[in-house]
């Protein structure tokens, strides 16, 4: 009975995303090696969740999962055809539950999980989290603050909401301006500025901005990686403003910056947008890619999807080399990479979760041909 009440408790935490890298692995070995674990799962689940689970691994787009999912439903040797369509789907559901477990999204943390005596260390992936630095200077970490007000600056109210993101009240045109920055680690996190613009920052990013916007137009600084879905005010233009120079000029629409490299990407969504740097100037039209380099070159059929992945949770290489894979890796998981040997020519394309284990991410890559050795946090890519 006591292990019975174990199993329940964790599959209570499972089920609120509340497992602990500890309880993860415990819930798997007891899926993986007790017949009782497996018949406590079929029998405690809705089939409501068993079916949302089912929906969720006919939606990853990843072949080497799908195979090891498919593997093992053809090595069931039950019935099928005697049961009722409550049993096929709760015993359909407790197979896809165990490839789930093992090869899908993990339980997010930003510490390495404790590794058995002889198993490497897991990587875990990065989540969501951020530090906001207030127009004084002190620094609150948005990770573990409550939901609430977190802040006030001037007559600007700061405050927690519901799904962890940041929101800022609206203030006056009187109210005193202080500045404030979000700053990622390997974490996202998005934010909602006074006037309603949504900002969205990918690992390693920033967003600064006023806590009011008073002045004629309403101007943000940004690194690393953003996605902005700015309000739109015809009186009060937008701008963004990156490291090299780059700017951004909008009235209302959404768009991704990527400013991780010295060459800036703008890719526009939908709306309008005027990029610019120094002399030169180029509008945006929706679909189309801004390259700054030394001239702003546009590419008119940008892969939105493969632009907007990182927002949704996925890696998305598309004809990708190695060193932008390794790139988005050593963002999103605590790691430094080296290379052995000569670089390989090959190029990659896949779409990945990001809540993924290292480990797997590597499997994945290995399977097209990659090779690295792992030691501790150092990922070696092989020649």
């Amino acid at each position: 009975m006591a292990q019975e009440s174990r199993w329940g408790l964790l599959w209570k935490k499972y089920l609120s995303d509340e497992l602990t890298p500890d309880e993860w692995t415990e819930l798997t070995d007891m899926l993986k090696t007790s017949d009782e674990g497996k018949k406590f799962f079929v029998d405690n689940s809705e089939e409501a969740k068993l079916l949302m689970h089912l929906g969720y691994m006919h939606s990853v787009n990843d072949e080497s999962i799908r195979r090891k999912i498919e593997q093992g439903r053809r090595a069931s040797s039950a019935p099928h055809r005697t049961w009722t369509y409550l049993a096929a789907a709760c015993m359909a559901g407790m197979i896809f539950m165990a490839g789930w477990l093992f090869y899908g999204p993990k339980p997010k943390s930003s510490a390495p999980v404790a590794a058995k005596a002889t198993a490497p260390v897991e990587i875990a992936p990065g989540g969501r989290g951020a530090i906001l630095t207030l127009g004084n200077g002190n620094r609150i970490d948005l990770d573990i603050a409550k939901q609430g007000l977190v802040a006030e600056e001037g007559k600007s109210k700061v405050s927690k909401v519901a799904g962890g993101q940041l929101a800022y009240a609206p203030a006056t045109t009187e109210a005193l301006v202080n500045f404030n920055t979000v700053t990622t680690d390997r974490g996202t996190y998005q934010v909602t500025l006074p006037d309603g613009t949504k900002v969205w920052l990918d690992a390693m990013s920033s967003a600064k901005f006023p806590t009011a916007f008073t002045g004629r137009e309403r101007e943000i600084e940004v690194t690393g990686q953003v996605f902005i879905e700015a309000a739109r005010d015809k009186h009060q233009p937008f701008r963004v403003k990156i490291p090299d120079g780059t700017y951004v000029n909008v009235l209302g629409t959404r768009f991704n910056i990527n400013a991780y490299s010295k060459n800036a990407k703008v890719t526009l969504v939908d709306g309008a947008v005027q990029v610019g740097r120094e002399k030169e100037e180029v509008i945006l039209h929706p679909g189309q890619e801004a390259q700054v380099g030394s001239k702003i070159n546009v590419l008119s059929n940008a892969d939105i999807d493969q632009v907007t992945a990182w927002k949704e949770g996925f890696f998305q290489w598309q004809s990708a080399d190695i060193e932008t894979v390794m790139d988005d890796l050593q963002r999103w998981y605590p790691i430094d990479v080296k290379y052995e040997g000569g670089k390989s020519a090959r190029h990659l394309t896949a779409h990945v979760s990001r809540s993924n284990y290292l480990s797997d991410v590597l499997q994945i890559l290995e399977s097209s041909g990659y090779r690295f050795r792992v030691e501790g946090q150092t990922v070696t890519v092989l020649p």
